[in-house]
């Protein structure tokens, strides 16, 4: 299927330029939000500009600056997230590791946000329910 038939919501370069950060972060925590009980967070790596973050298997140029992704990191797990990943990290072709410490970064601005808001451990209701096989 594709991505009008899964109606996917993709926000560009040119939407976050026109429409700042906030906004676009607003917008996103709008459609994951609605109906869902938890968020989960997947970042990928690549959509930081690639002279920051060249150990990744697609450099993207023409990408968000580190403070830009950390600044929407910061407003997405600031409502509380029940989970998280970085992708796409490629330590073999990084350089000084960082990429790898820009994924780390991401991770720990995460948690930083979740605490500072009060929204840590907020969905563990949810995260601790027993396994049940298909």
């Amino acid at each position: 299927p594709n991505m009008v038939e899964r109606e996917t919501n993709i926000f560009t370069m040119d939407d976050i330029e026109n429409y700042g950060i906030d906004k676009i972060a607003e917008m996103a925590l709008e459609r994951a939000w609605d109906g869902t009980d938890a968020v989960y967070m997947s970042y990928d790596i690549d959509s930081i500009e690639a002279g920051f973050v060249p150990g990744t298997g697609w450099p993207e140029p023409g990408g968000l600056l580190p403070r830009e992704a950390l600044k929407l990191v910061g407003l997405v797990a600031k409502e509380g997230l029940c989970g998280m990943e970085v992708v796409e990290v490629s330590p073999p072709y990084d350089v000084s590791d960082i990429t790898s410490l820009m994924a780390l970064r991401i991770v720990v601005d995460a948690l930083g946000a979740m605490v500072s808001h009060g929204t840590m451990g907020n969905h563990k209701e949810i995260i601790d329910k027993p396994f049940v096989p298909f």
